[in-house]
């Protein structure tokens, strides 16, 4: 009688063909994965632009090399600079365009009257490992948001940690500090709310601090980017409104999600 049992060769041969079959059912499942997760960034995006964006009435994502400083919110804010930065292809959070400063490099978001709001939000990516200088208020300054008369409001890294800063003439200030150190060498993403009385900032789509004060002005006439801030600076945002805390999550994980597809 025959013997039934597998020669060792025969043994070998029938591993070999599992293993092969294997790797491509992984490969598939990976890649259906990847396709899967890009997909879910996609519909992401489109809802949280669906939510918000039509609030928004500024937007330099810094991405296309032949338009960087384009304003794709639709108002025409083109930005324009004297002392530019250096315009680094693909070094911004998302793998595409950002601005790299060095101190006194600045961009001037222009000053259209749309961007005047009884109540609004600024919002920007940063990545910096260094210590900005100081200007004469000892503030490292990279969107600032002003009035005539030294009213301003400022998205700034202060000792080196996110910090939002109202002023009013005469020197009145109301700061709002997250205590978290973020020249890092990693993105976050910087948001901050008011409707002239109530003051946050969110770091990295988290409420940090909340302030009051009932002095601030809410309308301005010139926006800037840069400033003495050193290091890059991607996606700077302006919303004619106070977005809400669930917006700011998914303004920050949309901004989350292109990074990581971006970094697979």
């Amino acid at each position: 009688m025959r013997n039934k049992a597998f020669t060792l060769i025969e043994l070998l041969v029938v591993i070999a063909i599992i293993g092969i079959l294997s790797s491509v059912i992984y490969t598939n499942i990976t890649g259906i994965r990847d396709r899967a997760r890009i997909t879910a960034g996609i519909r992401f995006d489109s809802s949280t632009l669906h939510s918000i964006g039509d609030q928004l009435v500024g937007e330099w994502t810094f991405d296309s090399p032949n338009l960087p400083l384009i304003d794709t919110s639709g108002f025409g804010n083109v930005g324009t600079c004297t002392t530019c930065p250096t315009y680094a292809t693909t070094s911004g959070y998302n793998n595409k365009g950002a601005y790299d400063f060095t101190s006194g490099t600045t961009i001037s978001c222009g000053s259209n009257a749309i961007l005047n709001s009884t109540s609004y939000t600024l919002s920007a990516w940063f990545n910096t490992t260094a210590e900005s200088p100081d200007d004469t208020s000892g503030r490292r300054l990279f969107v600032l948001y002003e009035t005539v008369g030294s009213t301003k409001i400022t998205l700034m890294l202060r000792n080196n940690r996110p910090e939002v800063l109202w002023k009013t003439p005469g020197g009145s200030a109301v700061e709002l500090s997250t205590n978290i150190v973020a020249n890092d060498g990693a993105w976050h993403n910087l948001t901050a709310t008011t409707d002239g009385t109530v003051f946050k900032v969110y770091l990295d789509g988290v409420l940090k601090n909340t302030n009051l004060s009932s002095s601030m002005k809410t309308t301005f006439n010139s926006c800037y980017i840069g400033m003495l801030h050193i290091g890059l600076i991607d996606d700077v945002r302006i919303y004619q409104s106070i977005l809400s805390s669930s917006d700011i999550q998914k303004l920050y994980a949309d901004g989350k999600t292109s990074h990581e597809v971006a970094a697979n």
